[in-house]
């Protein structure tokens, strides 16, 4: 898998934690040995905090090396060192990080396939305040011709997730167990982009949520106010648009 890079969202219990670490220990293993001229990295995302654990390269493999970093990474994470300011949300952080270094390693080594793999943990659904950065986020993958993967562990499916996946072409997985981790990835998310046409791949989890998200509230709408000049959208009427400053005409009584 050329040009692969990892995010993972924090939330889990420390069994399912090491568990899913154990698995993409193994993934990525799998990816050294299939593609020797690629890269692969692993990032984390936790208490508003994104952090580079692992990146292929290494004397010992990803096997090895992988579980020690990623326990070290996560301890910093929440000893406050390094990453985005506390209070950011953290799948986007994850997210711009991994894109970031997919854009740099595939330009450096003239890699064709570039993807990045989103393993999410949490016990519950999406964060209101995550929506917006994540989906800009969504844009400049797609823009970048960076494919996004999602494999969600938590009881709930992750709107934001299947459309980032929808989006950009990838693929987006609930597994119903999630100590089935290690099976999805080998047997789904291991397969490159050039081969994912001839497979065939399961159906879609869930419908696909599409709902516009206000900007003041962050809350997912079905009618709202949109801004004539920057497209702003808000859950209630204002004078003033807060985000360019446009003021509207008073409405008729």
């Amino acid at each position: 898998a050329e040009g692969a890079g990892g995010a993972g969202g924090a939330g889990a219990g420390g069994g399912e934690l090491a568990a899913a670490v154990r698995a993409l220990g193994g993934f990525a293993a799998a990816l050294e040995a299939l593609g020797p001229g690629g890269a692969a990295a692993l990032f984390a995302a936790a208490g508003g905090r994104a952090r580079l654990l692992w990146e292929s390269g290494g004397a010992d493999g990803a096997g090895a090396e992988l579980p020690a970093a990623v326990g070290a990474g996560i301890a910093a994470m929440l000893r406050g060192e390094g990453g985005a300011a506390a209070g950011a949300a953290p799948l986007p952080a994850a997210l711009g990080k991994a894109l970031c270094y997919v854009r740099r390693v595939a330009q450096e080594r003239g890699l064709e396939q570039r993807r990045v793999l989103v393993v999410s943990l949490r016990a519950g659904g999406d964060e209101a305040g995550e929506s917006i950065p994540t989906m800009n986020a969504v844009f400049c993958a797609q823009r970048a011709g960076v494919v996004l993967d999602c494999c969600v562990l938590g009881p709930e499916d992750s709107p934001l997730l299947q459309q980032a996946a929808h989006a950009t072409g990838g693929i987006y997985a609930r597994p119903g167990r999630p100590e089935g981790l290690f099976q999805y990835l080998m047997s789904l998310f291991i397969v490159d982009l050039h081969s994912r046409p001839a497979l065939e791949l399961p159906a879609a989890q869930g419908a696909l949520g599409s709902a516009a998200v206000c900007f003041c509230h962050k809350r997912p709408l079905s009618v709202g106010h949109v801004c004539s000049v920057c497209l702003s959208i808000f859950c209630e009427a204002v004078a003033e648009c807060p985000t360019c400053g446009t003021a509207f005409a008073a409405q008729a009584q």
